[in-house]
């Protein structure tokens, strides 16, 4: 059975990073769908993304709430839709978070335990330096460090949800 993914991306009032966001996305090698769950912009989100030719895209689902439950929240509802839209992996991602190349959801992919059926991924989240880690965990901040600390590039034992979390 081939696997259906869909990214699921919350958003609120941050058209420009949801924008840079999404096109990352569809830019990657291996091909997922979208949904987009809006938690009741009022920023002109929707309009920003049709101009964009985002919300015409036949792999985006747009969503707008009609009111802010919060990043879990938004992520809960996410997950319950992609699911009933007969989906099986959800790459979890908010929506300052970005792809910065076309591999990032390949690898994810290729880190799946063999015959596994219950698993959460995570891809290391960076910032713009390159260096140090958007979140840092346990004694780790530097991707420098992360990577001393790895055995075969995966870190066992830690995620960090909602920033490229595969599930």
């Amino acid at each position: 059975m081939e696997e259906k993914i869909c990214q699921i991306v919350v958003t609120y009032n941050r058209k420009e990073l949801l924008f840079r966001n999404l096109n990352a996305v569809l830019r990657q090698n291996h091909m997922a769908d979208i949904l987009i769950y809006d938690n009741a912009s009022t920023d002109g989100t929707y309009d920003f993304l049709k101009e964009n030719g985002i919300v015409d895209n036949n792999r985006v689902h747009y969503y707008c709430s009609e009111k802010n439950i919060g990043g879990a929240g938004g992520f809960s509802e996410g997950l319950k839709m992609a699911y009933q839209m007969g989906y099986t992996l959800f790459w979890l991602m908010d929506d300052d978070g970005y792809c910065v190349n076309e591999y990032t959801l390949d690898e994810l992919i290729k880190s799946i335990p063999e015959n596994s059926k219950e698993f959460i991924l995570n891809s290391t989240v960076v910032c713009d330096d390159e260096k140090n880690l958007t979140f840092g965990f346990l004694n780790i901040a530097t991707y420098r460090d992360l990577l001393i600390n790895s055995k075969d590039g995966k870190y066992i034992g830690y995620i960090n949800p909602f920033n490229s979390t595969l599930i």
